[in-house]
């Protein structure tokens, strides 16, 4: 006959999973039915957006990739910050903090206005994991080839990186030519979490 385990009344009758000492905050039992599960992340709802609040020019863009910022850059790219959940998002810096290791879906799209016709742009997503900011190119890059001075460019990419708690994401562009400079117009950077 089976008991149910709520019917118990002896406390050594009652325990935690196994394991539940070594668990941590956020983390649930998932059962292989062997009797040897293992503690997993429970999937949350997280998402964070920055959006550029106003038109701002780029000043002392390179040829090299820089993150899209008022501190690398010293352009005036203004963002405001919508975040959910444990997401958070500096304004200032222009990045988006990663709360939880995993797989993210980011998109960037953007206007940009060049300030000389044809000029080339490229845009990347940027990393910091600790060691400053990386390009990420090679996993994913937009080229811009920019038609008038007075004309809107898209400039949109998206992609699903595997990234580290601790992370900060940053949207990086380069010029082919030096002295090549935008406004960005338009402009929303979005993370969702989806595994």
């Amino acid at each position: 006959m089976a008991v149910q385990h709520s019917t118990l009344t002896d406390t050594q009758g009652l325990h935690e999973p196994k394991g539940h000492l070594t668990a941590t905050v956020g983390q649930v039992y998932m059962s292989d039915g062997a009797g040897s599960g293992v503690w997993v992340g429970v999937q949350k709802s997280q998402a964070a957006c920055l959006k550029a609040t106003s038109a701002g020019a780029t000043t002392g863009l390179t040829t090299a990739y820089q993150a899209l910022n008022n501190a690398t850059l010293g352009g005036t790219i203004a963002w405001t910050a919508n975040t959910l959940l444990v997401m958070t998002a500096d304004t200032t810096a222009g990045y988006i903090n990663i709360p939880e290791t995993g797989t993210y879906h980011i998109t960037f799209v953007g206007n940009i206005i060049p300030a000389t016709n044809g000029s080339i742009f490229r845009f990347t997503l940027g990393r910091d994991s600790g060691a400053g900011i990386v390009s990420q190119e090679a996993f994913v890059e937009t080229v811009v080839t920019t038609s008038g001075v007075v004309d809107s460019n898209l400039v949109a990419f998206s992609c699903l990186p595997a990234v580290t708690v601790g992370d900060k994401l940053y949207i990086m562009a380069k010029e082919t030519t030096a002295g090549e400079e935008f406004t960005l117009q338009g402009a929303n950077f979005i993370i969702t979490r989806v595994g």
